[in-house]
Parts: structure tokens; sequence; C-alpha cells
């Protein structure tokens, strides 16, 4: 009960922070947008305009929503919430506010490495050493990841079960040789060696939930995040030189433009709202 306190109290601060900046006088006029962390911020902050639009990142989905449900009935015409769409598609899922707003594949990142990026960035480390198909291969050899990732979030939204701890288990070279999929035994091993508690389910589990969800949309999938992991591993196969996993997040970043993102619904659906509340384009151009 203790821990329940804690927890709920930390997001009863983020909704108190959110507040004072819809109340400062320096964001007058300007919309205030919820994200999940700091990378979204720096994202959107390149498809925006700063001097119109605020950006707060709250820490995570949980909050986010948490944030959203307190304000919108006070502040819903002067704040926007953008999160990551992770399996809420793949689990029937829809947003549940008017000014909340997902990204139209599984994160941000995996929007930005669509369009032939992937391929493009793999040329100018590695020309010719990669096929243009790139990018399907890495969701197709992250597919077990994907999937355990998948099943830990619906055993803790449906079943109240403890989800998996992937923070501390990053898929490296040795489980992933970025030439072929990811092993389902090998990688569940692994993160079974990561965790600090048990865990109430096993891999007979996760092997009956792929079987009954292995004809899915990738993008809709594949963890954006694990993916550029995925492309490092697969760049410094042939690149002898030192590339650093934050410089390819940046070159990822610099790759898409606000041409490319108005082609997208996130895009589409954040302009319906705008007009209805009457606020002038807010986009970089």
């Amino acid at each position: 009960m203790a821990n329940s306190v804690k927890i709920g109290t930390k997001k009863d601060s983020k909704v108190a922070a959110v507040v004072s900046l819809l109340r400062h006088p320096n964001n007058k006029g300007k919309i205030i947008c919820v994200v999940e962390g700091d990378d979204d911020v720096i994202c959107y902050s390149l498809l925006t305009d700063d001097s119109k639009v605020k950006f707060y990142p709250v820490g995570g989905c949980e909050a986010l929503e948490y944030v959203t449900q307190q304000l919108y009935k006070t502040f819903g015409c002067r704040m926007i919430a953008i999160r990551d769409a992770d399996f809420g598609r793949l689990s029937g899922m829809q947003p549940s506010f008017k000014n909340l707003f997902w990204t139209d594949y599984h994160d941000i990142e995996m929007m930005m490495l669509d369009n032939g990026h992937t391929y493009d960035i793999c040329q100018k480390y590695c020309y010719d050493k990669h096929s243009q198909d790139v990018f399907e291969e890495i969701q197709n050899e992250l597919f077990n990841v994907s999937l355990v990732r998948w099943f830990s979030q619906r055993m803790h939204d449906e079943k109240g079960q403890r989800g998996i701890c992937f923070d501390k288990a990053p898929i490296c070279p040795t489980i992933y040789s970025a030439t072929k999929r990811i092993e389902l035994e090998q990688y569940w091993t692994y993160l079974m060696s990561k965790q600090e508690y048990a865990i109430s389910y096993n891999c007979k589990d996760v092997k009956l939930f792929i079987s009954h969800n292995s004809a899915v949309d990738l993008l809709q999938l594949t963890n954006g995040h694990e993916a550029i992991l995925a492309l490092w591993c697969k760049i410094k196969l042939f690149y002898a030189h030192n590339l650093s996993k934050t410089v390819l997040k940046k070159e990822v970043r610099s790759r898409y433009s606000i041409i490319e993102f108005k082609r997208t619904n996130l895009y589409n659906s954040i302009n319906v709202w705008l007009k209805e509340h009457h606020y002038l384009f807010i986009w970089a151009e």
C-alpha cells in the first residue's frame, strides 16, 4: 500500500508540473505537449516551432495517461499528449482522450526509420554491404524479442502479473549476430539471468502466445530503440571506425523531415485538433 501511495504521489507531482507550465506567463498562447521521455522531446522539437509549443516529458506512458486523464476536463483545449502506440493497436486499443495522440507505428523511432532511411544510413557507413530490405530484415531478426515484449505487456495489463525488466538486457552480440533471427530460448535464458525478481510464467507460455500471434504488422510490433540498436550492430559488422549509438540516433533523427511527417496520421490527427481549437500552424518549416 505504501508503495502505491508513493507511485501515486509521483504521478500527481507530474500533474502539478504541467499545470505550472500551462499557467506560466512565458507559455501564454503556447500549446503544452506532454510526451513520454527526453528522446521524444528531441524528436518532436525538430518538427515543431518552439515559439508555439512547449514539451514536457513525464517519464513513461502510464504517467502520460494519468496526467492526460487528470487535466483533460480543465485544460484539454490547451494541452495535447503524444505517446508511442507501443502494442496498443495490436491489442485492439484506441487513444482514450481527444487530445491524446498515438504514433503511426510502434513508436516515433520506427516512424523515423521507415521510408528507406535505414538503408541510406547503412550505405553511408558500409557501402553495398546490406540490401535495400535491411529495415525489414531487422524487424524479422527481432521478431521473437518483440513478441516477448508484447507478451510481457499483456501479462501485466490483463492479468496483473509482474512484467519483465528489459532495461538490463539490451540485445547484444552475445545473442544477436546481426544476420539471423534471435532464437527465443536463448533470448529467454538471457532475459531471465537479468531479472531481479521471479517471473510467474515461462518460455512455454511465451511460445504459446507467439503461436497465436505470429501474423502481425511488424511496424506496430518492433520497438524502435531496439531497431536502432540492431542497425548499429549491423553497421559495426563492416564499419571499422568508432560509431557511437548516440551519434547513430542523431543520424536517424536528422534524416526525418517535416515533409515526411506531414504524410502521417499523427500529423493529420493533431492538425484536426488544432483547427477545432483555433490554433495557428505549429510545425517547423
